[in-house]
């Protein structure tokens, strides 16, 4: 084997030294042993053994080790470990470690990192972090981070996290988290989303934003202008408000619960003690409400749809009674008092039910009223 690598640098030797420079092919072994005579010729083909400096490449730039350009590439540059471009790229670069200093149109593929100083219009791809120091259009992927300085308009997808400095159009999804810092018009799909302001839809288990016109979905959701639609359990905005909410009903002899109101948007969080069957000893809820109220003055008109969990014990150990849900339909009205106590009254359906529903499990729906305070 080590004869084959000997006589193949021997070859390879002979080809540099009867090669002459010329504006199609150069070659090179570690540079300056090659047949550029500088690091600012150009040429067609540059092909070097382990490590080559040329101006500009129209053609193919092929290196085993390190491809180095101090002009543009037009075409293929590809290296086993490092590849850099000084200017431009129009075509397709890979390495394991990827660098353009100004701007790419093609595609920028690497094992750990791409890195680009300026405009980008194509498609970047790593398995570790893919950074835009300016604007980028088209298709951003990476393992764990992606990062743009500027604008971008496109896809960008990352296993931990997405960054965009500006403007954002298109379809941000990363597993832990996606920041846009100024406008989104588009999707962020993560864990956790922020965001300057929303004109499209955010979708995570937190949403955070300066200003929502549009609509952020998750289990907590956060605005400090709420112009738009949010859908969570925890709505939080500083034009909304936040309530101690305590009610009777004949589903449940009391309920304590904390309401959100976010751009007339209600939801709750809600923890109660029914009394739903008479061989039921001890009982406990919990679950939430969600909906939408019409302000008018003092009052207000509600609507909302909620769940409850029932966990109950029998009044004797012989008794199996399984977990059951409740599901319910609500209409109530509330009329403000004072500043910091409101009272509201409703009615609507509930229809509770077994988990795990056999040919002898009975479902109980019931007309259903209630009665309360808000306070704050």
């Amino acid at each position: 084997m080590k004869y084959k690598i000997i006589m193949l640098f021997i070859l390879w030797i002979s080809l540099l030294l009867s090669a002459q420079t010329s504006h199609n092919t150069t070659w090179g072994l570690i540079y300056p042993i090659s047949t550029n005579k500088s690091k600012t010729d150009s040429t067609k083909v540059n092909l070097a053994l382990i490590q080559n400096t040329v101006g500009s490449v129209s053609a193919a730039n092929i290196c085993g080790f390190s491809a180095i350009c101090t002009r543009s590439v037009t075409g293929v540059q590809t290296a086993f470990f490092y590849s850099q471009i000084d200017d431009n790229l129009k075509g397709v670069s890979f390495a394991a470690v990827n660098v353009v200093n100004d701007s790419i149109k093609g595609v920028q593929m690497s094992v750990a990192a791409s890195l680009l100083g300026r405009s980008f219009k194509g498609v970047q791809s790593t398995s570790i972090v893919n950074f835009v120091g300016g604007d980028f259009t088209g298709y951003q992927q990476s393992a764990v981070y992606n990062i743009v300085g500027k604008s971008f308009v496109g896809a960008q997808s990352a296993g931990a996290g997405n960054v965009v400095g500006d403007e954002f159009k298109g379809i941000q999804m990363g597993s832990t988290f996606n920041f846009v810092g100024k406008v989104l018009k588009g999707m962020q799909w993560s864990g956790v989303n922020v965001c300057g302001e929303s004109r499209g839809v955010q979708m995570g288990w937190g949403n955070i934003t300066q200003i929502n016109n549009g609509w952020q979905i998750g289990l907590m959701n956060i605005a400090e202008e709420q112009n738009g639609v949010p859908v969570g359990l925890i709505n939080i905005s500083d034009d909304g408000n936040v309530q101690w909410q305590n009610y009777i009903s004949n589903f449940a002899g009391f309920v304590t619960a904390v309401r959100f109101v976010s751009n007339n948007f209600v939801s709750s969080l809600e923890v109660g003690a029914p009394n739903l069957e008479s061989d039921i000893d001890e009982s406990f809820l919990f679950g939430f409400h969600y909906g939408y109220r019409i302000p008018y003055k003092r009052f207000g008109a509600e609507a909302d749809f909620g769940f409850f969990h029932i966990i109950y014990e029998p009044e004797n150990e012989e008794s199996n009674i399984p977990s059951s849900f409740a599901l319910q339909l609500r209409f109530s009205a509330t009329c403000r008092i004072t500043d910091w106590l409101e009272i509201y009254g409703g009615f609507g359906g509930s229809a509770m039910a077994e988990y795990e529903l056999d040919e002898e499990a009975e479902t109980e729906d019931r007309f259903l009223y209630l009665a309360g305070i808000n306070l704050f």
